[in-house]
C-alpha cells in the first residue's frame, strides 16, 4: 500500500487506470475538530469524465482522514479534483481543492464500478453500526435500572441481603455508564451515516412512504404503515427507501448516570 499525504497545490497521484486498493491519500484536519467543533468528514472525488462529484467511503483516526483508493475512483484517466468536507450540524467548513490523477493503462476500454457502489455499501455498514450500538444501550439500561431499584430476575431482593443492595450501586452506574456510551456511539454513527448520505442539516419529515418524494433527501419516518417504522430515518438506494435505523435523538432514549442516581437515592 502506498500512502500518500494530500497537500495544498501538489497534484494527487491516485495510480493507473482500474488499479485498486493500492493507493491510501490521507488528510490531516487535525485542527477541524478544536476549531469548529465536534463534527463528521466527507470526501467529495469528481474523476476528469464526471459532471458531478460522489462521496467517497473514508476512515477517520486522530484527525486523519484516509481515503483507500479503488478501481472506482481510477477508472478515467486524467485530471480530477477533490474537496474535503466538514459538517457540524447545520455548518459546513470546506478545504481546498486538491488536484487528482490517474494515468492510463492498456486495459483502459474495460468496465469498472460505479463509486455509488462503495457509498452504498459503507451506508448499509453504518446503519447496522448504529443498529448494533442502540441495542447495547437499551441492554445495558435495563440492567442498570434492574440494579439500581433492587431486582434479581424481576424480583425484588429483600434488603436484608445486604451484600447485594452494597453492590448495587456499582453496577447500576456502569452498567448506566455503558449505556450512554453504546448511546453516544450510536448517534455519532447516526449523525454520520445521515451526513454521507449526502443531506445536510435536520432530515425531512413524512408520515407516508408515498410523501418521501424526494430521493435525494433523508426522511424522518412518523406514521404507522406496514413495513415502515415510526422514528427511524430513512435514505434512497437507487431503488428503494432502505431503513437507517433510530435517528438521531437515540442518546435522549436512555437513561444517564444522574437518573441511576435518582432511583439509587430516591
Amino acid at each position: 500500500m502506498k500512502y500518500i499525504t494530500a497537500q495544498e497545490g501538489i497534484v494527487i497521484s491516485l495510480g493507473r487506470q482500474g488499479e485498486n486498493e493500492v493507493v491510501t491519500v490521507q488528510f490531516d484536519a487535525s485542527g477541524w475538530a478544536d476549531e469548529y467543533g465536534a463534527g463528521s468528514f466527507e470526501l467529495l472525488h469528481e474523476r476528469c469524465k464526471d459532471s458531478a462529484p460522489y462521496a467517497c467511503p473514508i476512515t477517520v483516526e486522530d484527525g486523519i482522514v484516509s481515503w483507500v483508493v479503488s478501481n472506482a475512483d481510477t477508472a478515467f484517466a486524467g485530471r480530477g479534483r477533490a474537496q474535503l468536507v466538514y459538517i457540524v450540524d447545520a455548518a459546513v467548513a470546506k478545504s481546498v481543492i486538491y488536484s487528482t490523477s490517474v494515468l492510463r493503462s492498456i486495459d483502459a476500454d474495460m468496465e469498472f464500478p460505479d463509486p455509488y457502489e462503495d457509498w452504498l455499501v459503507q451506508m448499509h455498514e453504518d446503519a447496522e453500526y448504529v443498529r448494533e450500538h442502540y441495542e447495547g444501550a437499551l441492554e445495558a439500561q435495563e440492567n442498570a435500572e434492574a440494579w439500581a431499584v433492587g431486582q434479581r430476575s424481576g424480583e425484588d431482593v429483600p434488603e436484608s441481603d445486604e451484600t447485594y443492595h452494597n453492590n448495587s450501586k456499582w453496577h447500576s452506574q456502569q452498567s448506566a455508564a455503558s449505556a450512554q456510551e453504546s448511546a453516544d456511539s450510536a448517534y455519532e454513527a447516526s449523525r454520520y451515516a445521515i451526513q454521507a448520505a449526502g443531506y445536510v442539516g435536520s432530515p425531512l419529515t413524512s408520515n407516508t412512504k408515498a410523501g418521501m418524494t424526494d430521493t435525494t433527501k433523508v426522511y424522518v419516518y412518523t406514521g404507522s404503515e406496514s413495513g415502515m417504522t415510526n422514528g427511524h430515518w430513512y435514505y434512497y438506494n437507487g431503488s428503494a427507501w432502505t431503513d437507517g435505523g433510530v435517528y438521531n435523538s437515540i442518546a435522549d432514549d436512555v437513561a444517564t448516570t444522574s437518573d441511576i442516581d435518582e432511583l439509587l437515592y430516591s
